[in-house]
């Protein structure tokens, strides 16, 4: 299916360069020891790699996109196999601190009001 793909290539490419850089990364932060960053970068390379297993669920449960005459199909599963996971992850990334920012504020704010938080021991 994708070795007469040309189309695949650059999509193909640009993933393997991104799965290297993720995990390049990953390594040179933990040898920095920021282990926080070094974790969020073993997760984007963890994604990326995954991704490749996604790919082959197309085999079996094929993916709701486009058919027909003029739709290079291929291409467009090996595009969203590791971008739409990784668009995903980068939300995760980016919006979790600040969700867990306000959780935190809110539990402070509870203790020095008095009330118990969700959890907690008053």
């Amino acid at each position: 299916m994708f070795s007469s793909c040309l189309n695949c290539i650059p999509p193909f490419a640009l993933w393997s360069v991104m799965w290297f850089i993720a995990t390049l990364l990953a390594i040179v932060m933990a040898l920095r020891r920021d282990f926080e960053a070094h974790r969020q970068f073993m997760l984007r390379s963890y994604v990326l790699m995954n991704g490749f297993v996604f790919l082959r669920l197309d085999t079996h449960l094929p993916y709701p996109l486009p058919q027909g005459p003029g739709v290079d199909r291929p291409a467009m599963i090996v595009w969203v196999a590791w971008v739409v996971p990784l668009l995903v992850t980068e939300l995760w990334l980016s919006w979790r601190p600040l969700a867990l920012g306000r959780r935190r504020q809110k539990v402070a704010r509870d203790r020095e009001d008095g009330t118990v938080a969700a959890g907690g021991t008053g």
